[in-house]
């Protein structure tokens, strides 16, 4: 009995493990998971080009700004020098700068605007622009408000760059800060620059010449600004004055005056006899104390750079107008993409000072280079910190140069196969007018080759090799020498060496201390070099009357045309040629080989004469044909006059 129910349990087993053998070699079915497939990863945002720093960013705030993990911030922190104690910290504006340079963003600094209640901010100062067209009076007026003579030391009577002083109002115990920009077309950016700073511009028209074309875009700089205006009538005491009418034209241009029921205050001046200037003044203050201007005297500092020149004596010097703290003699700053610390400071009349309170303007001197003018000028804590921050914007603005050399050498690229593609005569006209130029100050300098380079054309090219500020130097001469090109010397010296390798190298300078004269003669080498144009010129034409066989020298027949001059003269000389016109289609072009007259061989043949014409090559003349002398002549290019000085090559 146990061996049979022992033998049945095997078998049971055995029967039991086959079949399980047998499930598990079927291909089994997965059951539908009632899990939620996990969603596709986004996509990571690609980090930022761009971050804008602002005062009073913590170590959090500005990680969220750049879009990278405080990690990862902290870290370029310590690569920089600089540690902070918790992720709420503030993290200074020169330092958050530098960060964000180092790790490859374009950072743009916005700094707060003082406002009156807040700790340790006092008032200041106006800074005051004078805006305007050229000769209408700027200069003579701030003449008469601070009793110097600024204008009898301008070229031409003309203010060529931005001047900064301080003024001492006689009547009120008040100073204020003036701009005096340049009137003349060219120096369009420099006045958007004035009125960029300002806090007051003083918009000047002339009594005796009227709203003009640099009146009007002073006012458009003003209004885009949001800059109050107060509108000077000068030269009321000249001859053709016409107060009424200017302000007719200030209506009609949209400047709401008082006397019309606006807001906008409007004074009659004369800066010769002193008429209205205490009525200007009490408006520039009326308008001041309107606004409540003030800053902070203590704190971060923040200049703008109003002007910058190399001194042959001194090296760079920067005008600047102080917009916030107090800029300290010895402080190390940093201005655009230069570094220096400041060995002395001058104030507007020339004497050395030690601090410059806010809205003050100083000239400094120890930058190791020439800030460009519109650069922000900020102090930093050490040499290190300011050589890094100067090294990094050197190289963000190289990188930037770089990417749009590569995007304009695809189009160079295809302008130079289009042009391997004409013809060899078209080929050699192609022509470039190149420029080396040297100025006295950097404003200066920049408008002027914005100036030139707009009297560029397509067929005539105007190309600035390089601009600069300071005397001509045996480089520059060096790099005309080796291009081809001109030197342009703006109120500006130029160096004996420079003079004598110039004669041996052949190199011409052109002087000039006025921007239309300077103008004026790019466009007279425009006008030596531009390409000239092959014309067409009808002398005269001739109708066939009847024609006639006569002997050649040969012994055969040739066709002579009978024919009378109806309009000019027609001949046979080289470079001439005639062509057939039958019924108003040219049926022939070619040399004429023969005219005569009573059967004397002529040159020339003048109206309402009678002689015979023979063609190379035609001889299928008919009455009543047209037999039309022409010639190509070799003509100048045309030259048209551009607004604001110089000439450019006509385009058609």
């Amino acid at each position: 009995m146990a061996a049979r129910w022992l033998s049945r349990v095997v078998r049971a087993v055995e029967s039991t493990m086959a079949r399980s053998m047998a499930v598990d070699a079927r291909p089994r079915r997965r059951p539908p998971s009632r899990r939620k497939t996990k969603a596709t990863a986004p996509v990571a945002k690609p980090k930022p080009s761009h971050v804008v720093l602002r005062e009073g960013m913590t170590l959090r705030t500005l990680a969220q700004a750049m879009q990278i993990s405080i990690g990862a911030l902290e870290s370029t922190l310590e690569g920089v020098g600089e540690t902070l104690a918790s992720h709420e910290e503030v993290v200074p504006i020169d330092t958050a700068e530098l960060v964000a340079l180092e790790m490859g963003y374009r950072a743009q600094v916005q700094r707060a605007a003082s406002k009156m209640g807040q700790g340790n901010v006092q008032p200041r100062p106006p800074v005051v622009t004078v805006m305007g067209h050229v000769d209408h009076g700027k200069t003579t007026l701030l003449d008469a408000l601070r009793k110097t003579s600024v204008a009898a030391k301008e070229a031409g009577g003309i203010t060529q760059h931005i001047g900064a002083f301080v003024v001492q109002m006689p009547t009120k115990k008040a100073s204020m800060t003036f701009l005096d920009t340049p009137g003349h077309s060219a120096f369009s950016m420099m006045r958007a620059r004035g009125a960029a700073i300002t806090d007051i511009v003083v918009l000047v028209v002339a009594g005796d010449d009227g709203f003009m074309p640099q009146t009007k875009e002073a006012l458009a700089h003003a209004q885009a600004a949001d800059v109050p205006i107060v509108v000077a009538i000068t030269k009321c005491d000249a001859p053709g004055s016409n107060p009424q009418k200017v302000k007719q034209e200030l209506l009609a241009n949209g400047v709401l005056i008082e006397e019309f029921g606006g807001e906008i205050q409007c004074i009659e001046v004369s800066a010769l006899t002193g008429k209205g200037l205490v009525e200007l003044e009490e408006a520039i203050v009326l308008q001041s104390e309107i606004l409540e201007l003030c800053a902070r005297q203590e704190g971060d500092v923040e200049a703008v750079v109003i002007e910058s020149r190399l001194d042959k004596g001194q090296g760079p010097l920067a005008s600047v107008v102080v917009k916030e703290g107090t800029l300290k003699s010895g402080s190390f700053v940093v201005a655009g993409t230069e570094w220096g610390r400041i060995k002395s400071m001058k104030d507007g009349f020339g004497a050395r000072i030690l601090a410059a309170l806010p809205a003050r303007p100083v000239e400094l001197c120890g930058l190791r280079g020439v800030p460009s003018a519109g650069d922000v000028l900020g102090v930093v804590s050490n040499e290190t910190r300011a050589r890094r921050i100067s090294a990094a914007r050197k190289l963000r603005m190289e990188d930037n140069r770089l990417g749009k050399l590569e995007q304009q050498a695809g189009g160079s690229a295809l302008q130079l196969e289009g042009k391997s593609n004409k013809g060899g005569e078209e080929a050699e006209t192609e022509r470039e007018l190149k420029l080396v130029l040297k100025a006295d100050v950097n404003g200066t300098c920049e408008a002027i080759r914005d100036a030139i380079e707009r009297l560029s054309s397509d067929k005539m090219p105007v190309k600035v090799l390089f601009s600069g500020v300071g005397p001509v130097t045996s480089s520059d001469i060096m790099l005309a020498a080796a291009s081809n090109a001109e030197v342009l010397a703006f109120n500006t010296k130029i160096g004996k060496d420079a003079e004598t390798e110039a004669k041996q190298a052949g190199v011409s300078i052109h002087k000039s201390r006025i921007i239309y004269h300077l103008l004026d003669e790019v466009g007279r080498l425009l006008e030596k070099q531009a390409p000239t144009q092959k014309v067409e010129q009808i002398n005269g034409e001739a109708e066939v009357l009847t024609t006639f066989d006569i002997k050649g020298k040969k012994g055969e027949k040739e066709k002579v045309a009978g024919c009378r001059v109806s309009t000019g003269s027609i001949f046979n000389l080289e470079g001439a040629f005639f062509r057939v016109i039958r019924e108003g289609d040219v049926v022939h072009e070619g040399r004429c080989t023969s005219i005569r007259r009573h059967k004397l061989e002529v040159d020339k043949v003048g109206e309402g004469t009678e002689c015979g014409v023979m063609l190379e090559g035609w001889t299928d003349f008919r009455q009543g044909d047209k037999l039309r002398c022409l010639e190509v002549i070799v003509q100048p290019a045309k030259m048209v006059k551009v607004e604001g000085g110089g000439m450019r090559f006509a385009t058609e």
